[in-house]
């Protein structure tokens, strides 16, 4: 009987080797990776097409069918291949072999057997890939242990480990059969994932071990929602009219968006209804446009007192916005409310213009009221400007200054304006003490014009230095005389000037000498001279003389020729 037995397998064996070279091979290929010295179990990848199937298991060749003996260590149980367990020489490629009455399809799957190393739970090699989002929680799972469930679908006890550590005993995982719960998933939760059972076969007990790369991915951060309007406003609205408040905004499907009145939902309130239309953004799905309608049937008084809010929500943030309700304006109110802002923009005008053209508006006044200016008050001043000015008498930037303070000057301020000057060199007297007239002098003028050149930047081309420490000291201590600095040349550094030229230009400024020295009779309408007669005082009274040459006039003359 024995014998009969074998040679019935032998001759099923037989045939099914020549039916499986008459199957469709699957074009795919599956590899599967198993460690040695464990139990573990194929189903292959199953196609069920059609009548019912037929699964059978072959060997590398593609011919030889593997054994259905469960004595055997690797065999076919059922659909499933077995490995009992498995061993480095088991790698190799296997063949499902799938039929019935129509069809026969083979699927080449390839097995790869991996050494154990000691101190290594894992091999990245047969590691699965799984991912988890950043959060509060999540599971990952051991796969492909759902074959060793008994009839009541119960698991043997399920060990896990990271990189090598048991797991179970801290509280920031939970196991549950082949899953393990991760509580506060953060990015430092990834690693190598291994998850071992102890499985009983045929009266031995066998380890199978799954491994697991787990990546922790972070979420997608909420964006703030964003009104588009209204932006915060206040609106007029007859009492007993209907009225219609629309609040426009973007934000995600699920944010929260609602009105409120007085501290309540708006919707709420009597003869107030609420209704929202959404439209999608083509460019981001996650993102909506979306408009909030308030319907108020009837302004009541009691709007009037507190506003209308309409408010968007979201895990990032709120955006809120208002609409506040007042009663219409009466007529009288609105006239004054007119008048204030016209006035005020009038003002407002009138300075911008000043700023601008305060030299023109000074000395088309000062022009326009001379008839009614009376001659000049008693303030016991003689000159209307003390001329400061360096007093070198060679060639270069001292013939500049003298053509400017001997002949430009007196022309333009004197004979054009009426202004008396005081020149110290022209209007002193011979053999009088110089001190005392320069101090003297600077005393009884209103005005202090202190001419610069750029060739001599320390100031010490003043020459008399007397002369310039009693000006300084009547114009910034004791008399507060106004001063007016000019310069010939364009200055660029001033740092070897004394302090204090270097404080009067910071304060009052300079005034750039920009016309011709060789010009007959420079006019005073430049904007030049308008400028120093804006700084110059007010002029009662043009002048009716013409003050006869001296003798610097002729020399200067003389050198021109």
């Amino acid at each position: 009987m024995m014998t009969l037995f074998w040679f019935a397998c032998f001759i099923v064996l037989f045939i099914s080797s020549l039916e499986a070279d008459d199957c469709v091979e699957f074009e795919d290929e599956i590899v599967l990776v198993i460690f040695e010295d464990e139990l573990d179990v194929h189903h292959g990848s199953s196609r069920k097409f059609g009548p019912p199937s037929n699964i059978s298991w072959y060997g590398s060749d593609g011919k030889t069918a593997i054994s259905m003996d469960r004595n055997s260590r690797v065999h076919q149980h059922r659909e499933m291949l077995w490995f009992v367990p498995a061993a480095i020489e088991d790698s190799g490629y296997y063949y499902l072999v799938e039929r019935n009455s129509t069809h026969c399809h083979k699927q080449k799957i390839k097995i790869e057997i991996l050494k154990k190393h000691p101190g290594r739970c894992y091999d990245v090699l047969s590691e699965y890939e799984q991912k988890l989002l950043s959060g509060p929680g999540g599971f990952i799972v051991c796969p492909h242990l759902n074959i060793f469930e008994d009839k009541n679908n119960n698991l043997p006890k399920v060990q896990w480990y990271k990189d090598c550590k048991p797991l179970l005993n801290n509280t920031k995982f939970n196991g549950l059969k082949a899953n393990l719960y991760l509580r506060n998933i953060q990015k430092e939760d990834e690693g190598h994932y291994t998850c071992l059972i102890s499985y009983g076969y045929m009266g031995k007990h066998y380890n199978i071990t799954r491994s697991i790369h787990l990546r922790i991915i972070g979420r997608e951060k909420k964006k703030m929602p964003v009104i588009l309007t209204p932006e915060n406003r206040t609106m007029e609205v007859e009492l007993g009219s209907q009225l219609l408040l629309d609040c426009n905004f973007t934000a995600q499907k699920n944010d929260l968006q609602y009105w409120t009145w007085n501290g309540s939902f708006a919707h709420k309130e009597p003869n107030i209804t609420w209704s929202e239309l959404s439209v999608p953004n083509l460019n981001d799905m996650n993102i909506v446009t979306r408009v909030s309608r308030l319907v108020i049937l009837k302004v009541e008084s009691r709007h009037y007192l507190y506003p209308f809010l309409c408010w968007v929500t979201n895990e990032a943030g709120i955006a809120t916005t208002y609409i506040a309700l007042r009663p219409p304006v009466s007529d009288s109110r609105m006239y004054l409310i007119g008048g204030f802002i016209s006035l005020a923009l009038v003002v407002t005008f009138s300075m911008f213009l000043y700023k601008i053209f305060k030299v023109e508006i000074v000395l088309l006044y000062r022009d326009s009221c001379h008839p009614y200016f009376l001659k000049k008050a008693l303030d016991g001043k003689v000159y209307d400007a003390y001329i400061l000015y360096p007093k070198y008498f060679e060639e270069g930037s001292s013939y500049i200054s003298d053509i400017f303070v001997f002949k430009i000057l007196p022309e333009v301020l004197e004979n054009q304006c009426g202004y008396n000057l005081f020149i110290y060199g022209r209007d002193d007297l011979v053999g009088e003490d110089a001190i005392m007239v320069i101090n003297e002098n600077i005393r009884k003028s209103r005005r202090l014009i202190i001419v610069l050149t750029g060739e001599h930047s320390s100031y010490n081309w003043l020459g008399n230095t007397s002369e310039q420490q009693i000006a300084m000291y009547n114009a910034l201590v004791q008399d507060g005389i106004k001063i007016i600095l000019i310069e010939l040349e364009k200055i660029k550094n001033y740092g070897n000037m004394p302090e204090s030229i270097k404080y009067l230009k910071q304060k009052h400024g300079v005034i750039q000498w920009k016309g011709d020295f060789m010009e007959e009779v420079p006019s005073a309408k430049t904007k030049f001279w308008r400028c120093i007669r804006y700084h110059m005082p007010a002029q009662r009274q043009q002048s009716s003389f013409t003050r006869e040459p001296s003798v610097l006039d002729s020399v200067l003359n003389s050198k021109k020729k």
